[in-house]
């Protein structure tokens, strides 16, 4: 395929763009934007169980790209609406002149429980390309997380 577009004159180039367009108009026209035919379906991995997929949470939203852009996501070659199967999941920036300075964020958070509240709780913060933030020195971690939670192995 390379080969046919790289010795493809500018003529053959536009009229198999036109070709391609044309093709595409009922679907852009239905969806309106790539995020309309292209979703992320969030759900606990139980909820693949067709008697615990209705009592289980799920979110669907819109999704940006694709097998080919910095955020992977897997887009088939459709026109119909789809869920990605995979995608990019996880943010993680480091300044590495500034060990205060390291940001995080997973899609959904880290709560795993089945119908947890929080289970979606990082969603937002993600889709707003927001991250917490993740001091390493000492001083840092104690201005900006004054709770400590502790806790007690079960045998002490």
């Amino acid at each position: 395929l390379r080969m046919a577009v790289a010795d493809a004159n500018s003529e053959r180039l536009q009229a198999a763009l036109e070709r391609a367009v044309d093709g595409a108009e009922a679907s852009i026209r239905q969806h309106k934007t790539w995020g309309g035919l292209h979703r992320l379906r969030l759900a606990h991995p139980l909820g693949r169980l067709p008697w615990l997929r209705r009592k289980l949470p799920a979110v669907e939203l819109p999704l940006g790209g694709s097998n080919e852009t910095v955020m992977k996501t897997r887009a088939p070659f459709t026109r119909r609406q789809h869920s990605s199967g995979f995608g990019a999941n996880a943010r993680f920036l480091a300044d590495l002149s500034d060990r205060d300075e390291t940001f995080a964020i997973l899609l959904t958070g880290q709560d795993g429980w089945p119908g947890s509240e929080t289970m979606f709780d990082m969603v937002g913060p993600w889709r707003k390309n927001l991250a917490v933030r993740l001091p390493m020195s000492r001083s840092a971690i104690e201005a900006n997380f004054p709770t400590v939670t502790s806790f007690a192995r079960a045998d002490d």
